[in-house]
């Protein structure tokens, strides 16, 4: 698109355009965020068209490659952009057909010859990754030395595919920032008061997580597992991902919290759920944490973590 209106003697009226969806309270001077996927879209063509220069990079309130991002949705935009591009650069058109198949046969509906627009847009797809490829080689071979000098933010789009976040699930870096929250802030809660039960260590998390932004669902409603009804203690369904949290408060506790822990694998397995085991144990019951977290975790989809 941007070498056509190049092409067509308007290549001055590209910096006069805005592709950003978070329009409202911007600035007439840096006015693009330079977070969203639009900009991340539009910054990228800009720089695999050939001319970078039309739309200035000093119109974006953080460069879109280079520049620190700082709310946990920005970096999760950044890193699934880079994995969803990088995927395609990498594909086939026959793994391109096969794994869109029924989007691409919806698209390609309004077309009079279907099958000659299915091949165009599989084509697009592939010229897209292998663009957004490019830049992403290009732009960390020209900030090498920022990267061994380490300069380069790490939060930035570089700095998270360098770090090769862009190949870690989406589910798996979700369940991993509850957890730190938790292990954060938890002790802290605690520290001079432990929780008398459960529910009141739930209020401790839920408050910790609500001040973090965290939208979860407290305890989903309940999921009917064969005669029986169970649900979680938080709920997240566009990461099809669920919170449990166990405390450790005797010995007794551990035996307890294990056989619970066996039951949630196998009903939260069965319905595809991936899970975060938040575990407690202020006390040190737990006396072999390896051995603990590992059979938690040899259970694809879940993840386990002991809080003290």
């Amino acid at each position: 698109m941007i070498r056509k209106i190049i092409d067509l003697g308007a290549g001055e009226l590209i910096r006069n355009s805005c592709s950003c969806t978070r329009t409202r309270k911007q600035k007439t001077i840096c006015w693009h965020c330079g977070c969203c996927s639009q900009y991340i879209d539009r910054r990228i063509a800009a720089i695999a068209s050939g001319y970078p220069d039309f739309d200035p990079e000093s119109d974006y309130a953080i460069p879109v490659l280079t520049g620190a991002r700082v709310q946990e949705a920005d970096k999760t935009m950044a890193v699934n952009y880079a994995r969803h591009a990088l995927e395609l650069a990498k594909s086939s058109r026959e793994e391109i057909a096969e794994k869109f198949n029924t989007e691409i046969s919806r698209a390609a509906r309004v077309f009079p010859n279907r099958t000659d627009a299915s091949a165009k847009l599989i084509e697009m797809h592939l010229r897209h990754g292998r663009a957004v490829q490019n830049v992403i080689a290009a732009s960390v071979s020209a900030n090498a030395m920022e990267f061994t000098e380490g300069s380069i933010e790490s939060t930035s789009l570089l700095g998270l595919v360098v770090e090769r976040q862009h190949l870690v699930t989406s589910w798996s870096r979700f369940l991993d920032r509850i957890a730190s929250i938790l292990e954060r802030g938890l002790p802290f809660a605690c520290k001079s008061k432990k929780p008398e039960n459960e529910p009141m260590l739930q209020e401790i998390c839920d408050g910790l997580l609500r001040a973090a932004d965290e939208n979860l669902v407290r305890e989903y409603p309940f999921l009917r597992w064969a005669s029986r009804m169970t649900k979680p203690d938080w709920s997240d369904e566009n990461a099809a991902a669920w919170i449990e949290l166990k405390y450790i408060r005797t010995s007794s506790d551990v035996r307890k919290a294990t056989e619970e822990i066996a039951a949630d694998i196998t009903k939260y397995g069965d319905n595809k759920r991936r899970t975060l085991f938040a575990i407690y144990d202020p006390d040190r019951r737990i006396t072999e944490d390896s051995t603990f977290v590992s059979d938690i975790q040899r259970h694809d989809g879940n993840v386990a973590r002991i809080i003290r």
